[in-house]
């Protein structure tokens, strides 16, 4: 039987929360993609360090973030495992205290992409539940309690819908993918086995990769990928070796990868399944491999030991050493580029340093 869901607070709350806003917001002029003839204007553009903000955020001290489509919106986790939502233009924004009667620990959250709501998810004993801030007033939100399993990613789609990919409690179950309706709330026709999580052949699952893409390789390398939407395999590949560390680009068809003892970085094509070499690392890790959207790009966040970043045109195979990022008690501790591969952000023990092309600069 499906669990009961619940939205957050009163029915008037809930109806004003999902009501669209009388006036759009303003949305700031776009700013210009990461791409290869430009790499070289890579430059930091603004931080923020976590000592700036005001009181009300609470401590901050750890280095996950989540950025908006266009770069201009961040979400942050305080000590209190409170959800502290930044913007560009305004600043610090409180969120509700959005939970189902017993506050949870936070797994991941996203921002959608009409810019109207930030989704985080939840677990809370041996229940879960997910969380939606209206991005205009994110005092409102929307719960859903009561998952039945743990989620363990939330995405929205085009259509800015919520999808959330669950491991069921009973380990009898299937992990499941479910879409939720416009107004937050799980619907039984829309669930259906997760493609990855039930692929006998699949050895070991990539990390990061954004959903609703997914990447799995089987123990004789042959890399698949996966659309969580409809729980298919869109291409697969064979792989020399097996894959250590890897990202794909936004469409999911060029896959950056490294092998297990970080000898060479590599670019996977799924389209014609040719993986070539970019470049020996010599057992480097490079923790964050960041292609942009049209992949003619790769970013490469800390080097071995070093707080630097490389990138390589991937046509030429030329290498950019573009410098340090800022100064961190340890090594970052998450680095991301926004969809429309505008920004580069890194997040460390101090604070979130952004990165965008500078036209113009030497």
């Amino acid at each position: 039987m499906l669990s009961k869901w619940f939205l957050f607070g009163l029915t008037g709350l809930v109806l004003a929360a999902l009501r669209p806003t009388a006036q759009a917001q303003t949305n700031p002029p776009a700013a210009p993609p990461i791409r290869a003839d430009a790499i070289q204007q890579l430059r930091p553009i603004w931080q923020l360090d976590f000592a700036d903000l005001p009181p009300a955020a609470g401590r901050v001290d750890s280095g996950w973030f989540a950025v908006s489509a266009d770069g201009e919106q961040f979400a942050l986790l305080n000590r209190d495992n409170r959800l502290i939502l930044w913007d560009r233009t305004d600043g610090y924004q409180a969120t509700a205290q959005a939970d189902c009667g017993q506050p949870g620990g936070f797994i991941d959250g996203v921002f959608s992409p009409d810019r109207r709501w930030f989704g985080a998810i939840y677990v809370a004993g041996l229940t879960s539940y997910a969380a939606f801030y209206r991005l205009d007033d994110p005092k409102l939100a929307v719960t859903a309690c009561g998952l039945d399993g743990l989620p363990s990613r939330l995405w929205f789609d085009a259509d800015s819908r919520a999808w959330l990919e669950m491991l069921p409690n009973d380990p009898r179950q299937a992990a499941y993918v479910m879409r939720l309706t416009a107004a937050f709330q799980p619907t039984v026709d829309d669930r259906i086995p997760s493609g990855p999580e039930s692929d006998a052949e699949s050895f070991f699952r990539i990390g990061r990769v954004e959903p609703p893409l997914a990447v799995t390789a089987t123990q004789a390398g042959i890399v698949k990928l996966w659309d969580l939407e409809s729980g298919q395999i869109t291409a697969q590949a064979q792989l020399p070796i097996l894959p250590g560390v890897g990202q794909v680009n936004a469409s999911g068809d060029q896959f950056a990868w490294m092998d297990t003892d970080y000898r060479e970085l590599n670019v996977l094509d799924f389209h014609t399944g040719r993986s070539r070499s970019m470049t020996a690392l010599n057992g480097k890790l490079i923790p964050f491999l960041l292609p942009t959207a049209s992949a003619d790009v790769i970013i490469g966040v800390t080097v071995g030991d070093a707080a630097r970043i490389l990138a390589w045109d991937t046509t030429s195979g030329q290498a950019f050493d573009l410098g340090s990022y800022r100064s961190c008690s340890r090594p970052a501790d998450l680095a991301r580029l926004s969809r429309d591969s505008s920004t580069l952000v890194i997040g460390c023990d101090q604070g979130l340093q952004a990165w965008r092309i500078v036209e113009g600069s030497p």
